[in-house]
């Protein structure tokens, strides 16, 4: 029996579990135990005339083990919104009026949705053979994060995978380091040659060696994103040499075929959760693009109410899939025969560069 519940848990409807609840019979807001102690150097207020463990939110004592399905009616101060976003003041206790609530549930809406549940589906649930799943729910949802008005239209919104496999081609860099290369799936004899585990690695491959011979072999996990930024910015892109803006090119463009894989088997059956990609073009007055889009980008379609779940729950999806993916990576057979742990495949996901990084 553990008193430990992860976000992804609670939005499985199947999900049953012994638990350890709080009085208002709330498992979600038991993502963690914590005492008076704990909870004075919080800033949270201490439960007099007792020594009773409380759930994580500060508020509720501690009940007995239980097993139950989860319940859906969960207090404010113990929603997923709450705890894992951090946008609720669980230190104030003080009643709050009508209008503040109200205000509360427009900003704060609970992850008990179609949405949310396709999302952890996909990063929990579905088959990946690999980590391709994971790259594209992680991008979506940087894409939210880079323009969340977006879904202000009230339509759907059309996404290039020229601007997906950006972010890919930031996620994957540091795995295809030449002195310690990462394998992301398995690596199959096909005619009798050894397969690429990702039909970009070589793209990707000689967009690191074009990289290399710039920065003087100080090539760094971060530098993927350090590249895609500059790359956007025209004035900075016309700066650097000819071969490696042709070797960038060549590698969003190989990324971008691989993408429609995971699109296609992403969530039951084919075309489950997103719709077949087609130039933006043909989807005029049907979806809204995000600033950048031309007219002859192939897009995917993100649905308004999709759209609604990766702003809602950004930081959880962001977390989660990083979580998944590192899981993911520790499990796969390197060519090398080493074992590489979570922990390193977390360092890599989640390394950012300077500001700035001098190239001379």
């Amino acid at each position: 029996m553990s008193s430990l519940l992860r976000p992804a848990d609670w939005l499985d409807p199947e999900f049953e579990v012994d638990v350890m609840r709080c009085s208002q019979g709330c498992i979600v807001g038991c993502l963690r135990e914590i005492d008076n102690n704990e909870a004075t150097s919080r800033g949270l207020p201490p439960v007099r005339g007792t020594t009773t463990r409380r759930c994580a939110s500060g508020f509720h004592r501690m009940s007995l083990p239980a097993t139950r399905p989860v319940s859906r009616r969960i207090p404010q101060e113990c929603r997923p919104s709450t705890l894992l976003l951090g946008a609720h003041r669980t230190h104030d206790v003080r009643p709050r009026s009508r209008r503040y609530m109200e205000r509360d549930d427009e900003q704060l809406r609970v992850a008990d949705n179609a949405a949310s549940r396709t999302i952890a589906t996909v990063l929990r649930h579905d088959a990946k053979v690999t980590s391709y799943k994971l790259a594209l729910i992680r991008a979506i949802n940087d894409v939210v994060l880079s323009f969340p008005d977006a879904g202000t239209h009230d339509q759907p919104v059309a996404i290039p995978l020229r601007i997906l496999a950006e972010y890919w081609v930031a996620y994957y860099w540091p795995f295809v380091d030449p002195r310690a290369p990462i394998s992301q799936g398995p690596h199959s004899f096909r005619k009798g040659v050894l397969a690429n585990d990702m039909a970009f690695r070589p793209a990707l491959a000689a967009l690191w060696a074009a990289w290399e011979e710039i920065v003087g072999g100080a090539v760094r996990p971060s530098d993927g994103f350090f590249l895609i930024n500059e790359f956007r910015v025209a004035r900075r892109r016309a700066g650097y040499p000819p071969a490696l803006r042709r070797a960038f090119t060549q590698a969003v463009n190989a990324v971008s075929r691989s993408i429609e894989q995971p699109i296609h088997y992403a969530g039951p059956g084919e075309w489950g959760v997103f719709p077949r990609p087609v130039p933006y073009t043909a989807l005029r007055g049907v979806a809204v693009s995000v600033p950048g889009t031309s007219e002859t980008d192939r897009c995917v379609v993100v649905g308004r109410e999709l759209w609604d779940g990766f702003l809602d729950l950004s930081l959880w999806v962001e977390a989660l899939s990083i979580h998944e993916w590192s899981l993911f990576t520790e499990s796969v057979a390197q060519l090398s025969g080493t074992v590489v742990r979570r922990g390193d495949v977390y360092t890599l996901l989640t390394d950012r560069p300077d500001n700035r990084r001098p190239l001379d």
